[in-house]
């Protein structure tokens, strides 16, 4: 009896006389976000333990601007701070989730815990649902279709009409080239000044023997 008594008194200056409560779910699931609010009635500052753990493994950490060991204190936490975010890092069926307040400069805290269970991460494996194209976006698809279509049947009916006009007026050119080319080409007759001369002669010799016979025949008068 006296044993225990002394016990008891050998752990008095490390045990708070706050009471502590909070409010946090029964279940989460690894690397979701686990929401702890603190829900004790103190107006001292203390600092913030929260841990979720099997005997001596934890299976959690808690976010101080970032995602640290949950057995840190977070200084001069509460009650400034009431909602605080843990996760859970392995699953476990049964744990506990501790919440531990420390009076600032003080050894002297109080805990208080409950049971959780951490499931394995849920991973989305769900197929995307195919959309389908409303009527408008059917009818404009149709319509661009249709426009395709149309301008290369316009495209192939010109090429098939402009090449045969092409080839016939190169023909017609050709031809006109050809019938140009194998005409006979007019001839023209060059007369030199002896030739002139030549026929001058052969022009006034009977002009010379008539005029020669009447001076004869004049004589015998």
């Amino acid at each position: 009896m006296g044993i225990r008594v002394l016990f008891i008194f050998l752990l008095l200056p490390f045990v708070s006389g706050v009471n502590v409560t909070f409010i946090a779910p029964e279940q989460g699931a690894v690397q979701e976000n686990i929401s702890v609010q603190i829900t004790s009635q103190t107006t001292e500052q203390h600092d913030v333990k929260i841990v979720i753990s099997t005997g001596s493994t934890t299976l959690s950490e808690i976010f101080d601007g970032a995602w640290r060991n949950p057995f840190r204190y977070i200084k001069a936490a509460y009650p400034s701070t009431t909602l605080f975010t843990i996760r859970g890092t392995q699953p476990a069926e049964t744990a506990s989730l501790c919440v531990q307040l420390r009076k600032v400069n003080s050894t002297t805290y109080a805990t208080a815990c409950h049971s959780i269970k951490l499931t394995e991460a849920q991973v989305d494996v769900s197929l995307p649902t195919p959309s389908v194209p409303n009527e408008e976006a059917q009818e404009e698809e149709s319509r661009q279709r249709n426009s395709s279509r149309a301008m290369a049947q316009e495209t192939n009916k010109t090429a098939s009409v402009s090449t045969p006009q092409f080839l016939q007026a190169s023909l017609s050119q050709e031809s006109s080239e050809k019938i140009m080319l194998n005409q006979p080409g007019v001839q023209h007759t060059y007369t030199s000044k002896e030739q002139l001369l030549r026929y001058a002669i052969l022009g006034s010799f009977p002009l010379i023997v008539m005029l020669i016979l009447v001076l004869i025949i004049y004589k015998k008068i």
